[in-house]
């Protein structure tokens, strides 16, 4: 099987774009048309690859590298990762041979000379074994496999996400095209293990994070879902895009209100409707309010 492979980098860490591009040389048993996206920078010489002249984001710059490889797969790579195996593509293209339905496929992360693992390099909501095959309904971009023809029906990476959800959406419209996404976790990938940054600081791709832990991949989701440029609307009836806040939510929102005082319960204090109680009136246990008895006379 020909696959199109498609690495992403800025130009700025050439040592691990050698080992991804090391690790794509030693597959065998398929036909690989690799070049290299350098988003943001030009390709030295020596390596096929095309230079966008400025940063278009992540998601954009991986589609434009597929208008330059030919294949009926289309793998994309980060240049921080690189396959472990030189039967791993092969293995990929053995489960898309036996399977029509199966419409992008992720590979397995483990952290490069050990350390620790990113929760979001496991895509379902319950890790358990991390090289335990399952579907799944999002995706780490790092290191992805999608079939050519569901990646043009579903219209590729999103542009408008220019860092980070952008492999939740596509999952979501793969499987909403009526194909499947599976994550193969016994076809092994190396990345570098996480780094925790400073809040206020910026990441090597020039996104602002902070250093709250990973929330991981359900939340993620929710979050990705209100981050769409225009409401997608599923065949199961689900609105992608921004949607009424809960009642929860806006309790949360009132509770968090500047000169609050601690304990307040704004929501409650709002329920109450002003008159209701009038004077000479009391309310009995049971019924509508009733008229006080007159006092007695002297």
């Amino acid at each position: 099987m020909n696959i199109g492979c498609v690495v992403l980098t800025t130009g700025t860490r050439p040592d691990v774009l050698a080992l991804a591009l090391e690790s794509l040389e030693r597959q065998r048993g398929v036909e690989l048309d690799t070049v290299v996206v350098f988003n943001g920078a030009q390709p030295p010489p020596g390596v096929r690859g095309i230079g966008l002249a400025e940063d278009i984001g992540i998601p954009a710059a991986r589609n434009a590298g597929t208008e330059h490889v030919r294949g009926e797969l289309l793998f994309f790579l980060d240049d921080d990762a690189s396959l472990v195996d030189g039967d791993a593509l092969a293995r990929v293209a053995a489960q898309f041979d036996a399977d029509p339905a199966l419409g992008a496929l992720q590979l397995g992360v483990a952290p490069r000379g050990g350390g620790a693992y990113s929760r979001d390099w496991v895509p379902r909501l319950r890790v358990g074994d991390r090289t335990r095959p399952s579907d799944v309904a999002a995706l780490w971009e790092g290191a992805v496999a999608v079939r050519r023809s569901a990646f043009d029906l579903v219209g590729g990476w999103p542009g408008e996400f220019r860092f980070v959800h952008e492999g939740v959406d596509l999952a979501w419209r793969i499987l909403d095209a009526g194909f499947r996404v599976h994550y193969a976790g016994d076809i092994g990938a190396l990345h570098p293990p996480p780094a925790r940054v400073a809040a206020g600081d910026t990441d090597p791709r020039g996104t602002d994070v902070d250093s709250q832990p990973d929330p991981g991949p359900a939340l993620s989701m929710l979050r990705g879902a209100g981050l769409g440029a225009a409401k997608r609307r599923g065949r199961h009836g689900l609105t992608i895009g921004h949607r009424p806040r809960s009642r929860a939510e806006q309790r949360y929102e009132l509770r968090q209100m500047p000169g609050q005082r601690p304990g307040l319960r704004p929501v409650q204090a709002a329920r109450r409707r002003p008159g209701r109680c009038r004077p000479g009136r009391r309310r009995g246990r049971r019924g509508p309010a009733r008229r006080a008895a007159p006092a007695p006379r002297p």
